[in-house]
């Protein structure tokens, strides 16, 4: 039996999450090169999860303007 879409994006988004945590504690033990791959490994799942949910939807726009421009 196939994930539903929702279980999918959850899963994306949990991914995401442990990637941002990964990069705080990189960044608070000063492992720049670390830290700024698990930011942009974080960015990118944020990514996947902004491209399978219908744009201007309220979860479009929730994950969308969590912080748009550390994703630049």
């Amino acid at each position: 039996m196939a994930a539903s879409p929702e279980a999918i994006t959850k899963a994306i988004l949990s991914g995401a999450l442990q990637k941002a945590n990964d990069a705080v504690h990189a960044d608070q033990i000063h492992d720049w090169d670390y830290a700024v791959n698990a930011y942009v490994a974080s960015c990118e799942l944020l990514g996947q999860v902004i491209g399978r949910i219908e744009a201007g939807s309220e979860d479009w726009n929730r994950i969308n303007n969590i912080n748009p421009s550390s994703c630049d």
